[in-house]
């Protein structure tokens, strides 16, 4: 492969482009395997997937500021 710097990769036959994409459909398979399974198994919605109390109004308010701890818990000042 030439580059613009003057030096040829000793890669010309581009096997470790196939390799790179070999790994990635690699990875893809075992992610859609772990969805598909943990779907069929019930573990996305029990572990994963929010409640339906936890998607009320008065909880996704309450959530706006995760970082954010009232004054009175952090001795008096904002702690972000």
């Amino acid at each position: 492969m030439p580059t613009g710097y003057g030096y040829v990769l000793p890669d010309q036959n581009g096997w470790s482009r196939y390799l790179h994409f070999q790994s990635a459909w690699v990875v893809v398979l075992t992610g859609l395997l772990y969805v598909i399974s943990s779907f069929f198994t019930g573990h996305l919605r029990k572990n994963l997937l929010p409640s339906g109390a936890d998607l009320s109004w008065r909880v996704l308010g309450r959530n706006g500021k995760p970082f954010a701890l009232p004054a009175a818990e952090c001795g008096g000042s904002l702690v972000v």
